[in-house]
């Protein structure tokens, strides 16, 4: 009997042990798999904003065909292919792992331990290989569209760009209306009759300095309007600018209103 109880004593602490051991094991698989989706996601986020750009692009490109969007069109093909690489050889490692522990013998438990680890590096080392490919076509997707101009802008930021160039012309206003009105009390303290030749040349450059006020007041109220549309409708919305695109013409009109400001001035 108390070689029984030994014996059954050993088996209950075997069986406890192999338990530990193969949650130890499942663990590590774990912890390496979350590694792999580590350095995929190194890719994959880059990747989905890539591919989100290029839908909206091609879908407001008026000549496809033209330069740059053929090469856009095959970088954005074999950097979905490289992703789909990506993705399959971390899924593959992961799954294989897992599929290792199913019903494993505790004597099998180190096999399947180093099994797993040179399965894990294999995918490591494939996984670093493939995303260095990917940063290598993601590289060259930019730099075109850097080279062609090409920008997605939200319409937020560009309400956001409007203001900031606004603040200036703001200024300027202000300053014109405070030049106006100290002209004006000089003159009317002149004591000069209206229509004289003295009061007409006195007054001459003051109603210049008016028009010019006028007009740059009506440019500015412009602007104004125009970011009050631009900052006032959906946070996602936005527009792309490059060539053979859609004419923007509300965006085209914005930025003249900035050039007439400046041509009013001189």
């Amino acid at each position: 009997m108390r070689y029984l109880l030994t014996f059954m004593t050993c088996l209950t602490l075997f069986a406890c042990n192999t338990t530990e051991k193969l949650a130890a094991l499942k663990k590590s698989n774990e912890e390496r798999c979350l590694k792999l989706m580590e350095i995929e996601s190194q890719a994959s986020g880059d990747y989905s904003q890539k591919r989100d750009f290029f839908r909206g692009l091609i879908f407001e490109c008026r000549e496809p065909d033209s330069l740059p969007y053929p090469r856009l069109r095959e970088l954005m093909d074999e950097m979905s292919e490289m992703q789909r690489k990506i993705i399959t050889t971390r899924g593959l490692a992961c799954s294989v792992a897992d599929s290792m522990l199913i019903d494993v013998k505790g004597r099998q438990l180190k096999s399947k331990k180093l099994a797993a680890e040179a399965l894990f590096d294999k995918a490591e080392s494939a996984l670093h290989q493939k995303v260095s490919e990917y940063e290598v076509l993601a590289s060259e997707f930019q730099a075109l569209k850097d080279q062609y101009g090409i920008v997605k802008i939200q319409h937020s930021v560009y309400a956001e760009s409007l203001q900031n160039r606004l603040i200036s012309w703001q200024d300027t206003l202000m300053l014109q209306g405070t030049l106006i009105a100290a002209s004006q009390r000089e003159l009317d303290n002149s004591k000069l009759q209206k229509g004289t030749d003295e009061y007409v040349e006195f007054y001459g450059p003051i109603s210049q300095m008016q028009l010019l006020h006028k007009q740059t007041q009506q440019k500015i109220t412009s602007v104004e309007n125009q970011e009050n549309r631009y900052s006032s409708g959906p946070q996602e919305a936005s527009f792309y600018l490059g060539p053979h695109l859609v004419v923007r013409h509300d965006y085209n009109a914005s930025e003249k209103l900035f050039v007439d400001l400046i041509d009013i001035q001189f």
